[in-house]
Order: structure tokens, then C-alpha cells, then sequence
């Protein structure tokens, strides 16, 4: 499928990620003459992107805010604003863009809908009961959210196993990129000084030691 002078809407997060982590994206798809929007969180990191023709939306979220009110609030901002736009392809990144940006988007009638899985997450990693019904009900959501998309991409095999096992996609949904997108050239190799190496140890070792303190703690 060529996308060349498509409309094109990425739903994210934080402003700050999108600039570390999808300006190069951006830049591409301008590039192939698409007309990109961007729907994000808070207005901290934009004026670059509005600066390039990039329309954007702010909608004042939090990524990990539990609020069911503040999520159903988004939601209806999301379909709103994809109504308004009507992209051709509509691109989420990070949990709720992912849950409630494909279901925005599926209810205003967007055809091309894909979603990028940064990481599993605490939802997946934390146990205890209190997060076994939040994963419960994540679960739920996902299923249903991903049932509208095209493809869901994955930076890593794990946390794809992890969403197939688990019956949120199908294998055939999935695809492993392995790169989150971040710029080379701004971002690039340098060695690490034996100062800062070992001061890098130091730290680890007073949080290692610093939890084994509170777990014997627990035990009193």
C-alpha cells in the first residue's frame, strides 16, 4: 500500500516521547507528502512539529491514570477530534492511544488502523491482586481495541508471545520491528567513562541493598 499524500494521524502519549522518539517518523511522512496529525497528551515539546505543518491536538491525559471518568473523556476526545481530521490511516502508540485510540478510530470510520506495543508494562509484570483485575480488565480492553486493527507491532518476540498466549491478537497481527524509532544520529554510541561506570555500579548497589533492607523489613 503506497501512502503517499495520505492523511495520516498519530495518536501518542507524552510530547516529550514523540520528540525523542517520532520526529524522524514524522519527518519521513511529510517527506512522502502526507498530511501528518498528531493528537498527544500535553503541549510541553510541540512547537517543532507545528513549526513542519504538523497539525496538532492536545487532549490532556495521563497515560497511568486509573480514573474510568477521566478514560471515558478520552475517548470522546479522540473520536471528536479523528472525526474532524477523517485520516486515511490512523497510527497509536503506547496503552491508552492504543485501547482507546483504535476504538476512536474504528467508531469514525477509519479503514487503516495500526498500533505499536512499546512494552508490556507494569500490567503484565506486576502481580498481586490488586493488578491480576487490572490486567483483567487491560486484557479485556486490548481485545477488543486490537480486533480493529490492521497490525500491531512489537519491539521484542517476548511481550508478542506475551498478547498471543494471553488471545488479544491473532499471530497474524503481529509484527516484530525491533527498533522504538530513536534518532542515531542525536542519540549516538559513546563510550562510557570508568568514573561514571563505577559510580553507575555504586547506585545499583545501594538499590540492591536498599531493597533487600525493606524486604526483611516486611518480615518483621
Amino acid at each position: 500500500m503506497s501512502i503517499k499524500g495520505k492523511k495520516i494521524t498519530l495518536i501518542c502519549g507524552a510530547s516529550q516521547t514523540v520528540l525523542t522518539f517520532r520526529k524522524k517518523f514524522i519527518e519521513r511522512l511529510i517527506g512522502l507528502n502526507c498530511k501528518v496529525s498528531l493528537i498527544v497528551f500535553d503541549d510541553k515539546f510541540i512547537n517543532y512539529f507545528r513549526e513542519i505543518g504538523v497539525e496538532v491536538f492536545v487532549v490532556g491525559s495521563d497515560n497511568r491514570s486509573l480514573n474510568p471518568i477521566e478514560a471515558l473523556k478520552l475517548k470522546k476526545s479522540y473520536k471528536k477530534i479523528i472525526k474532524m481530521i477523517s485520516p486515511d490511516i490512523v497510527f497509536t502508540f503506547m496503552l491508552k492511544p492504543n485501547i482507546f485510540g483504535s476504538i476512536s478510530a474504528k467508531e469514525a470510520g477509519v479503514k487503516k488502523i495500526y498500533s505499536m506495543v512499546e512494552g508490556a508494562g507494569d500490567v503484565f509484570a506486576n502481580r498481586g491482586f490488586k493488578w491480576s483485575v487490572i490486567r483483567f480488565i487491560i486484557c479485556f480492553f486490548y481485545k477488543i481495541a486490537f480486533k480493529n486493527c490492521n497490525k500491531v507491532f512489537f519491539l521484542n518476540n517476548d511481550d508478542k508471545q506475551e498478547f498471543v498466549s494471553r488471545k488479544i491478537l491473532k499471530e497474524d497481527q503481529c509484527y516484530n520491528v525491533f527498533g522504538i524509532g530513536v534518532d542515531l544520529d542525536k542519540f549516538c554510541f559513546t563510550k562510557i567513562s570508568p568514573t561514571l561506570f563505577s559510580n553507575l555500579l555504586f547506585i545499583h548497589s545501594l538499590h540492591l541493598i536498599c531493597s533487600c533492607d525493606n524486604t526483611a523489613l516486611g518480615f518483621l
